[in-house]
């Protein structure tokens, strides 16, 4: 039997690397980068940097968040925990600088890209038509390409925000 394969282009993965503000309310991400971090890393763990004691957590849950919602640059997610409320709420009042992110997300981008992964699966889970947000690249099956399931789709993507997340710091350290 043969089975046709539709190449796909940027453009048709666009809706899995777009800002999911645009999908989803602030409060319903909120809650997807709280479960996420909660399903990849719980318990209570600290990291510390210059004499500051952060939440773990709290560290993975705000720049989980920031992420899905295209903010990748630490300075970018500093401004976004004074201004934004929905990042201020995440940081439980302690409020981690660009150093501080950066600092951490060096020693931790594969556990936030894990974050990220379980953050586009629980998007994926609450989509009404969740074709539409993650496309179908096999013409054969819904929601499977050659019996593989859709996370090589939110690896690769979880792989690219944090690969642009440090392409910012790195543009911002060389300005």
């Amino acid at each position: 039997m043969f089975m046709q394969i539709q190449v796909f282009s940027r453009m048709q993965s666009s809706d899995l690397s777009a800002d999911f503000r645009s999908r989803f309310d602030l409060r319903q991400l909120t809650a997807f980068a709280i479960e996420a971090v909660h399903r990849v890393k719980p318990g209570s763990t600290t990291f510390m940097h210059k004499g500051q004691v952060f939440s773990e957590p709290m560290l993975l849950t705000v720049l989980t968040f920031c992420y899905s919602c295209g903010i990748y640059a630490s300075s970018e997610i500093e401004e976004a925990i004074r201004e934004n409320q929905a990042v201020r709420y995440l940081c439980a009042r302690v409020f981690p600088d660009s150093e501080d992110l950066r600092h951490y997300r060096r020693g931790n981008a594969a556990v936030i890209k894990r974050c990220l992964i379980e953050l586009f699966t629980l998007a994926e889970g609450s989509c009404p038509v969740a074709d539409d947000l993650f496309p179908i690249y096999a013409a054969h099956s819904t929601g499977q390409m050659f019996g593989a399931s859709r996370s090589w789709m939110y690896v690769a993507e979880a792989d690219r925000r944090v690969t642009l997340a440090i392409q910012a710091d790195s543009i911002a350290m060389d300005a």
